[in-house]
């Protein structure tokens, strides 16, 4: 006869039990505890951030605005989302394409922090993140935007289901192009400070800079000592290879007392400007 008490537990099956009641905890806490350890993108990368032409929607005003007499595509974000992140760029420039006359009396652009309005976003089925949805004019039921996140794609989804043909932006940039043909003449420039970004289109990182480089060239463009410029590598092979560039972005800083180059470790636009006025 083997006689057992009910207050006995093995020491295996009760360490097991707290093993599992941790997991248990973690997977619970975790996306939590990410979002307060991950620093906190600012400026372009911050899906929070007011863009151009892109409306903020709350709970309280969203049917003011959606279900009337424009169209509306709207983003539901989330803050710590990385595609959110990476949308934000190109989300600011379609934006600032539909914000002008006439097609600013027909089509609405905006987003709607999902974090903060989840009932909002629940009540749409929003379940991941970025959801791009479409209500068509007087309809507050959306349709699934489904296509690619890059401008072109959202003028052509824009075009079809509102019927107007919205031309594409012209491309106005403050940050100076440079080629194999101008970079001496305007790096070398005893009296020039200039920073330049050696890229290529295709490097994620490079596209997601894109957007803060361009707020610092916007910064220094009545500065006429300091110069914001990139080089293309894709067609600048020679100069990348001159410079030793091995990744990308690469930032170098040509002052006007040396130009030895130095690399600029900074990506955000607040941080490259103080950046520059302490070299400058």
């Amino acid at each position: 006869i083997i006689f057992s008490c009910p207050c006995f537990v093995c020491p295996f099956e009760r360490f097991a039990s707290k093993m599992l009641l941790a997991k248990t905890i973690f997977l619970l806490l975790w996306p939590f505890a990410l979002r307060g350890v991950l620093p906190h993108e600012s400026g372009g990368n911050d899906p929070e951030s007011v863009l151009p032409g892109v409306l903020d929607l709350t709970a309280e005003n969203f049917e003011t605005y959606i279900g009337g007499p424009r169209a509306a595509l709207v983003e539901f974000y989330a803050p710590w989302c990385g595609h959110c992140k990476a949308l934000v760029t190109e989300y600011s420039r379609l934006g600032q394409a539909v914000q002008k006359q006439p097609y600013v009396s027909a089509i609405l652009i905006a987003k709607v922090n999902a974090e903060r309005h989840r009932q909002l976003a629940s009540r749409f089925g929003v379940r991941g993140f970025p959801a791009i949805l479409f209500f068509p004019k007087g309809s507050l039921i959306p349709v699934d935007y489904d296509s690619a996140r890059n401008l072109d794609s959202f003028l052509d989804f824009l075009r079809i289901k509102t019927g107007l043909n919205i031309p594409r932006p012209a491309e106005t940039s403050a940050t100076r192009v440079l080629t194999s043909l101008s970079f001496d003449a305007v790096v070398n420039d005893p009296e020039k400070n200039v920073l330049v970004e050696f890229y290529t289109p295709w490097c994620g990182h490079c596209k997601r800079l894109a957007f803060e480089y361009e707020k610092v060239a916007i910064s220094f463009r009545n500065e006429p000592a300091i110069v914001i410029a990139k080089v293309d590598v894709t067609s600048e092979e020679t100069l990348a290879s001159r410079h030793n560039i091995e990744w990308y972005p690469t930032l170098r800083w040509f002052s006007n007392t040396s130009k030895a180059g130095e690399d600029c470790p900074e990506r955000y636009a607040e941080a490259l400007v103080h950046w520059i006025n302490e070299k400058a």
